[in-house]
């Protein structure tokens, strides 16, 4: 009785071992994104001192409502990005939500002499036990990341 109880601790013992050494997490996260930009001749940015910018010295701000996505404050004056519209796919779906969303930017301090569009769209695969918050905040990360890399991308030295 004593050796069939150390064999059954022994098997379990080994059980949790193996199930302990896998990589099993509950949680998935797959993600792609597209920008689409409308930018004027490189000559309209001129005025602003917007051209020949170190990706690393523009400084960017992207809100969306009372949010603000992505701030990154540098040695320029802010490119102050405005997202208009934001649409995304159903949020509440429990356990697995496939997340096709757009958005629509506009750069804000300089629309009536610089009028950008900028259009951004993505796609967000969740596997787990995400809220729709939690949802939605992966959304505008990965929103303000892109529209911050695609102006930090346009006005560039490297443009």
């Amino acid at each position: 009785m004593k050796s069939r109880r150390k064999i059954i601790y022994i098997v379990i013992g080994l059980v949790l071992i193996a199930i302990a050494s896998l990589n099993f997490s509950y949680y998935k996260t797959e993600s792609s994104a597209y920008t689409m930009a409308s930018w004027p001749s490189q000559t309209a940015n001129a005025p602003f001192g917007l051209t020949k910018v170190k990706p690393e010295d523009l400084s960017v701000i992207v809100l969306h409502e009372k949010d603000t996505l992505y701030k990154a404050i540098n040695k320029t004056k802010p490119v102050v990005i405005s997202v208009k519209t934001l649409e995304t796919g159903p949020l509440w779906i429990p356990l697995y939500k496939s997340i096709d969303y757009t958005a629509e930017a506009t750069i804000k301090e300089y629309e009536s002499k610089l009028p950008l569009q900028l259009t951004v769209g993505g796609h967000l695969s969740l596997t787990g036990n995400y809220s729709a918050r939690q949802a939605r905040d992966m959304i505008n990360k990965a929103l303000g990341e892109s529209l911050a890399n695609e102006t930090k991308r346009h006005f560039s030295e490297g443009q």
